[in-house]
């Protein structure tokens, strides 16, 4: 039977292992909860069965490329989409209107497009939007 020498080094490199063993666990510990919150809340931002593909239309200019899924885009991205092809300032209710008919998934904006008013607050307040009256464009 072979001796084992445990010396003060020995000790200090596995101290060392350990810990650096430990901020790894609580590292992937994180990311997992953080994953596992996504997973949860999925249903949030998509919506099952609305990954149908974009065909070349007058949508596909508003929405992304040909074959894109509209799904894709952020609830912010899409806005600024919106906003983009419009030639004039919009209202609300027109963006409304164009996602829907761009088959973009609004139930990410909430039941009563809730989303899409704080949404369309914060992008004024950065400076991406303008809002002219009841109406906003691209700054």
């Amino acid at each position: 039977m072979k001796d084992i020498l445990i010396t003060q080094q020995k000790i200090k490199a596995w101290e060392q292992e350990k810990a650096k063993l430990e901020a790894s666990i609580k590292a992937n510990q994180e990311r997992l909860f953080l994953l596992m919150r996504r997973l949860e809340n999925i249903s949030l931002y998509v919506e099952r069965g609305d990954q149908v593909p974009v065909g070349e239309s007058a949508t596909t200019k508003i929405i992304g490329a040909p074959g894109q899924s509209p799904s894709e885009l952020s609830p912010p991205a899409a806005v600024q989409a919106i906003l983009k092809a419009a030639d004039k300032p919009i209202s609300a209710g027109e963006i409304k209107t164009e996602l829907t008919k761009a088959n973009y998934p609004v139930s990410k904006f909430g039941k009563s497009f809730g989303y899409l008013y704080t949404l369309l607050g914060r992008l004024v307040s950065s400076g991406a939007v303008v809002k002219v009256d009841r109406k906003y464009k691209l700054a």
